[in-house]
C-alpha cells in the first residue's frame, strides 16, 4: 500500500477558486446556495424508532489547535487499496471551515472539505459537490466509486456536482505518493486541518444506489459492508479522540433554528430593536412562542425583577405615546404580559439570532478578516460568544473585558465595552502594544457597519445624506475619496493616455470693443481624463453630490492647465495661477466599485482607469479678434478663441469628445450664431472656438437709414411740389435736406466705432448729401431753362408788337372773288402751309397775318422731368451696389466661418 497524504499545492487552489464560478451553471449556483439542513427537517430523529435512536456507532472526534508540521494527526483506516466500483460513506460534523480542509486521503482517492464544499480527488482530476455542508451539524455523506468518476449522496439524496476539472500536485505531493498507509483521516500536511466529528465510517464493495445510500444513513442496510476498525497515532499537541457512544438520536438530531442572547441590558424599546438588529436577530414573539418558553430562554436570573422587551408588529417611532408589550416578572411571581411606555427602559436584552448568521470580524491592514458564528451561551445571561471558523475565539475574560484570542488561548486585543455587548466598531488594545479599530458586524458583503452595529448599503455611505447611520458614522471624517497617490507616483509625468475629452461652454459675451478689436466671454472649460495610476475610495454616484478634490490633493496629482493664445497676458496668469476663476476638480466614477476596507471601514474602492477626473473652470477671458467694419452697420464678424492644453506629458484633445456650447449669446447690438469649433490634427493641443456675430441694424434703420430715405423723398418731390418758377422754394428745400442730412451725419459720426476704412454708414451718408446736391444743381439747371424759355417768350412778344406795327403800313389789295370761293392749296413741292399774299378786310375790319418765331426742344418742363427719373435711376443703382457691397463683405466672412464644423453634438 502506498500513503497517500493529499497537499494540494497553491496553484491548485487557486485554479479551482477561480474556475468554480465559470464552470457553474445557473442551476449549479441555485443549488450552491440550498442548505442540507432541509434533510434532517424531512427525515430528522423524530421519524426514528426508538431503537434505532438508541443505537450506537463509532465515532472519530478531532479538535486541532493550530496547523503546521508538529501538529501530526494520524487516523489509520482498515480497507482495500482499490477503491475502484465501491461506495464510502460516513457522517461528518465540522467545526468551521476553511480553504482545502484534509479530511481523509487514500493512495487513489482524497477527500476535503473547501468553504463549505466537499471536494473529492483522484491522482488525475477532481470534482466539486456543489450543495454546502454546515458547520456544527451532522451530514451524511455516500460517494460511490466508479470508471466514469463519481456519485455523491448526502443525507441520502444524489447531488448535483460541478464538471471534472484535471487536478494538479507540487512536488511535495510526489514524494508523499510513495507510502504504504491505505487511509489517512487528517495529515501532516501544510494545509489546514480538519477539525470536527467523523462517525460510522462504512465501505461497500459496489456503487450504492440512492436508496440504498439512504438506507445507510437510517441504519436500514442489510448488506455486505467491510468493517473498518479505527486505529489512532497521537502525536504531541494532537487532539484526536475515539467516541463510541454517538447514537443515532444524535446524528439526526437537527441544532436550534436560533442562538439565544440574553443578558442583562437597560434599554428602551427603540434601542432594543436598533441593539438585537446588530446581532442580525430580533425580538420574542408572542405569535410563534408562549409567554412561559420566552422567559424560560430569556430569563438571566431567576428570583430577581425581569423585563423583556417583545415584538411590537406596529410600532412607529413617531408616536411618543405608544405603548409597546413586555414580559415582566417580579419576584416569585409569574411572567406577565403588560403594555408599557416604549421610552421606558427594561433590564433584559434577549434576542433570536439565526444559526446560519455570521459575523464579520474587520480590522484593516493589522487584521485578516475572520468569519464568526454565535456560540449559543451555557446559561441565559452570559455575554455574547464568537466562535472563528478559522482559529480565532472572542469571549468575555472577565465580567468587564472582551478578548480575542487563537484557539490556542494567545490573547490579540483585548478591549474594556462600557456595555454587555461589543457589537459594532470601536477601540481595541493590541497586547502588543497599540490601539486599533475593530468592527464585529453582521452586515453582508455590499453593506456598511455602522460604528454601532447597524448595517445600510455601502452605495449610501459617504453620500453627503447623514441620516443612514443612527450615529452618522457612515459620514464622518473618514469619508476621505483620496488618501493619497502611491509611492511611485510622479506629478510631473502624465497618463499613459494623454487625450482629454474636452468641453467649451459660452456662458454668456460680456462686451465686444469693435474700437480695440476685443471680445469679452464668460466661459465654462471642462476637462475629462483618467488617471490609471491612482485609486478613489468611497465615490458619489453621478446622481449625488460631485466629488470634489481639494486643492492640497491637486497639489499633489498631474492636471492639465489651459492657455488662451490670444487673451491677455494677465488672464493667463490669473488661470495659471487660479486666481479670479472658478476651478473645481471632481472625481466620477464610472463604475460601482469594488468593496474594500480601510481601517476597519468598509469601502468601495475605484481603480484610477474606472474614475473620470473632470476639472471645470469658469473664466473671463478677454480675446483679441480682428473685426472689420467695411459693411457697418451691416456687419457679420466673425471672432476665433483658440485655447491651448499645456503640461508634462504633452496632453491632446480628444477629437472624437470635442464639444463646443453656448447658451442664448444675444447683446442689445449683436445676435450670435451658434458656436462652432476647429481642430487640426497638426496641433493635437489646441483646439480653435468660433463666433458668428451679426449686428442688430434695426436702430441704424430708424435712426439713419429710414431718414434719409425720408430726406431723400422729399428732395425728389421737391421737382413736382414747386413750380418751375420758384427756384427759392426748389433751391431753399434741397440745401435745408442737405444740412440736415449733413447735421445727421456730424451727430452719428461721434457714435460710430473708428475705421480707418469707409463704412457703410459712411458711404450711405455721402451718397445722400451727394443725392441732395445734385438735387440742387439740378434745381439750377431747370431754373437755367425756365428763365431761358421766360427770355425766348419776352422776345417773342416784343417781336409780335414790332410785327403789328409794321403790318399796319403795308398796301392793302382786296381778294378777288375766286379766292374767297377756293381756298388756296400748299405749295406740294415743299409742303408748306398755304401763302397769303395778302390780308382782307370784310364788313370795314382788317386783320393782319400771324407770324411765329422758332421754339427750342429742351424746355425747363423736359429738364425737370428727366432730372427726376434720373435722380430715380440713380437711386436704384446707388441701392444695389451697396447691396452687392454688403452681401459680399459678409459673404467672404461667412464662408471663413463654415470652415469650423457644429460640435454641439446635437446631430
Amino acid at each position: 500500500m502506498k500513503v497517500v497524504v493529499v497537499v494540494m499545492a497553491v496553484s491548485l487552489l487557486n485554479f479551482i477558486a477561480g474556475s468554480r464560478c465559470e464552470n457553474q451553471t445557473i442551476e449549479e449556483k441555485d443549488a450552491a446556495e440550498a442548505s442540507l439542513s432541509d434533510a434532517h427537517e424531512i427525515d430528522g430523529g423524530d421519524d426514528l424508532p426508538d431503537k434505532a435512536k438508541r443505537r450506537v456507532v463509532e465515532g472519530l472526534a478531532l479538535n486541532l489547535q493550530g496547523r503546521g508540521p508538529e501538529v501530526v494527526v494520524h487516523g489509520y483506516l482498515n480497507l482495500p487499496d482499490d477503491l475502484q466500483a465501491s461506495t464510502l460513506c460516513f457522517w461528518v460534523k465540522p467545526y468551521k471551515v476553511e480553504f482545502y480542509v484534509n479530511l481523509m486521503t487514500n493512495t487513489r482517492v482524497q477527500f476535503f472539505i473547501d468553504m463549505y464544499n466537499l471536494v473529492v480527488t483522484k491522482t488525475s482530476y477532481m470534482v466539486r459537490v456543489i450543495p454546502k455542508i454546515e458547520i456544527r451539524v451532522w451530514v451524511h455523506i455516500c460517494v460511490a466509486i466508479h470508471d466514469q468518476g463519481f456519485d455523491t449522496y448526502m443525507n441520502g439524496r444524489l447531488t448535483e456536482q460541478m464538471r471534472d476539472q484535471p487536478a494538479s500536485f507540487d512536488d511535495h505531493m510526489k514524494v508523499v505518493l510513495a507510502g504504504n498507509i491505505p487511509m489517512v483521516i487528517s495529515s501532516n500536511s501544510t494545509l489546514y486541518y480538519f477539525s470536527g466529528m467523523l462517525a460510522d465510517l462504512r465501505l461497500f464493495p459496489k456503487k450504492l444506489t440512492q436508496a440504498e445510500a439512504d438506507d445507510v444513513r437510517t441504519g436500514e442496510w442489510r448488506g455486505v459492508n467491510y468493517k473498518m476498525t479505527i486505529n489512532k497515532t497521537l502525536t504531541t499537541h494532537s487532539k484526536l479522540n475515539i467516541v463510541r457512544n454517538i447514537t443515532y438520536e444524535e446524528l439526526f438530531h437537527r441544532p436550534p433554528d436560533y442562538t439565544i442572547l440574553s443578558f442583562y441590558e437597560p434599554l428602551t424599546y427603540p434601542q432594543t430593536v436598533r441593539a438585537c438588529q446588530t446581532y442580525g436577530g430580533f425580538l420574542p414573539n408572542t405569535d410563534t412562542e408562549d409567554i412561559t418558553t420566552i422567559f424560560r430562554k430569556c430569563a438571566t436570573n431567576i428570583g430577581h425583577s425581569t423585563d423583556i422587551w417583545l415584538h411590537q408588529p406596529n410600532y412607529d417611532p413617531h408616536n411618543p405615546k405608544q405603548k409597546c408589550s413586555m414580559i415582566t416578572h417580579y419576584l416569585q411571581g409569574n411572567a406577565t404580559v403588560m403594555p408599557w411606555k416604549c421610552d421606558g427602559i427594561s433590564s433584559t436584552l434577549c434576542c433570536y439570532v439565526p444559526r446560519q448568521t455570521r459575523v464579520r470580524m474587520i480590522g484593516g491592514d493589522y487584521l485578516e478578516e475572520d468569519i464568526f458564528f454565535f456560540e449559543q451561551p451555557s446559561i441565559a445571561g452570559q455575554g455574547v460568544i464568537l466562535e472563528g471558523e478559522k482559529t480565532l475565539h472572542v469571549g468575555w475574560e472577565n465580567s468587564s473585558s472582551v478578548t480575542v484570542m487563537t484557539k490556542k488561548g494567545e490573547v490579540l486585543f483585548r478591549q474594556q465595552p462600557a456595555t454587555n455587548h461589543y457589537m459594532g466598531r470601536s477601540l481595541w488594545s493590541a497586547t502588543q502594544g497599540g490601539n486599533f479599530n475593530i468592527s464585529f458586524s453582521v452586515c453582508k458583503k455590499g453593506q456598511f457597519s455602522c460604528s454601532n452595529g447597524e448595517c445600510v448599503s455601502l452605495s449610501k455611505r459617504c453620500d453627503g445624506v447623514p441620516a443612514d447611520c443612527s450615529d452618522n458614522s457612515d459620514e464622518d471624517d473618514t469619508c476621505g475619496i483620496f488618501h493619497g497617490p502611491p509611492r511611485h507616483y510622479y506629478p510631473k509625468r502624465g497618463p499613459s493616455d494623454p487625450r482629454i475629452n474636452v468641453t467649451l461652454h459660452v456662458i454668456y459675451v460680456r462686451n465686444v470693443d469693435t474700437d480695440r478689436n476685443r471680445l469679452e466671454v464668460m466661459m465654462g472649460i471642462n476637462l475629462a481624463w483618467r488617471d490609471e495610476r491612482l485609486t478613489f475610495h468611497n465615490l458619489r454616484s453621478s446622481d449625488g453630490l460631485p466629488n470634489i478634490l481639494d486643492n492640497d490633493v491637486l497639489s499633489s496629482l498631474w492636471v492639465p492647465s489651459l492657455y488662451f493664445p490670444y487673451a491677455l497676458f494677465e488672464e493667463n496668469l490669473n488661470l495659471e495661477k487660479g486666481a479670479m476663476t472658478h476651478t473645481t476638480v471632481a472625481a466620477v466614477p464610472v463604475g460601482s466599485g469594488s468593496p474594500t476596507t480601510i481601517n476597519s471601514y468598509e469601502a468601495l474602492e475605484f481603480p484610477g482607469s474606472g474614475v473620470v477626473l473632470e476639472m471645470q473652470v469658469i473664466t473671463l477671458v478677454t480675446t483679441t479678434c480682428s473685426f472689420t467694419l467695411k459693411a457697418f452697420p451691416f456687419d457679420t464678424q466673425m471672432c476665433v478663441i483658440p485655447l491651448q492644453l499645456r503640461g508634462f506629458g504633452t496632453p491632446q484633445v480628444a477629437e472624437e469628445h470635442l464639444r463646443v456650447l453656448s447658451n442664448d449669446l444675444s447683446l442689445p447690438v449683436f445676435g450670435f450664431h451658434p458656436v462652432r469649433c476647429f481642430y487640426n490634427a497638426s496641433m493635437p493641443q489646441q483646439v480653435e472656438m468660433g463666433l458668428l456675430l451679426e449686428r442688430r441694424n434695426g436702430a441704424f434703420l430708424f435712426s439713419s437709414i429710414g431718414p434719409c430715405v425720408v430726406l431723400l423723398l422729399l428732395g425728389h418731390l421737391s421737382f413736382v411740389a414747386f413750380p418751375l418758377h420758384q427756384f427759392t422754394d426748389r433751391a431753399s428745400t434741397s440745401l435745408s435736406l442737405l444740412i440736415v442730412v449733413a447735421a445727421l451725419f456730424s451727430q452719428m459720426s461721434s457714435t460710430l466705432p473708428e475705421s480707418a476704412q469707409p463704412k457703410a454708414i459712411d458711404m450711405w451718408f455721402f451718397y445722400c448729401i451727394l443725392r441732395l446736391f445734385i438735387f440742387f444743381v439740378f434745381h439750377c439747371i431747370v431754373d437755367y431753362h425756365y428763365k431761358r424759355s421766360i427770355e425766348a417768350d419776352r422776345k417773342q412778344k416784343e417781336f409780335l408788337a414790332s410785327s403789328k406795327h409794321q403790318e399796319a403800313l403795308i398796301p392793302f389789295k382786296a381778294p378777288s372773288y375766286d379766292s374767297l370761293k377756293k381756298p388756296p392749296l400748299p405749295d406740294k413741292e415743299n409742303n408748306e402751309a398755304p401763302r397769303h399774299h395778302g390780308r382782307w378786310v370784310t364788313e370795314g375790319k382788317r386783320s393782319l397775318p400771324s407770324i411765329t418765331l422758332p421754339r427750342a426742344w429742351l424746355t425747363s418742363q423736359l429738364v425737370n422731368r428727366m432730372s427726376l427719373l434720373f435722380g430715380l435711376f440713380q437711386d436704384l443703382m446707388f441701392v444695389i451696389g451697396f447691396c452687392v457691397h454688403l452681401e459680399t463683405t459678409n459673404r467672404f466672412t461667412k464662408t471663413q466661418f463654415n470652415i469650423f464644423k457644429d460640435c454641439s453634438g446635437k446631430g
